[in-house]
């Protein structure tokens, strides 16, 4: 199989999208035992993002499978935001939402 991991993330207050940059944002990685048994899933995760950039807080919202709720919170744990000088008269903590997918498909080249 050919594996994607995607990602889309949205702070709830609208006004932080504008100041937010991303850093690091390292994918999760696929759970192997779910990548060999050929499983697709997602997981949604909700987290807050220190003045600092730091984030914190980490929980799971939903997923369709814990190992893809283990692997999608243990790569938000890594990510670190820098923040436009327009942050400063936020309000801090801010909150973000994202979700991830975790996607198969067969590898369909021909051998010749």
């Amino acid at each position: 199989y050919r594996y994607s991991v995607s990602v889309a993330f949205y702070p709830i207050d609208s006004r932080a999208a504008g100041y937010l940059e991303p850093l690091s944002m390292p994918l999760p990685i696929y759970p192997p035992e779910l990548m060999r048994a050929g499983v697709s899933g997602a997981s949604s995760i909700r987290f807050s993002v220190s003045r600092e950039g730091r984030v914190e807080q980490v929980e799971v919202t939903g997923a369709t499978l814990p190992a893809f709720a283990d692997a999608a919170k243990l790569a938000v744990k890594q990510w670190a935001f820098s923040l436009a000088p327009a942050a400063k008269n936020s309000t801090f903590p801010t909150v973000v939402e994202c979700r991830f997918r975790f996607g198969l498909s067969e590898d369909k080249e021909e051998k010749g």
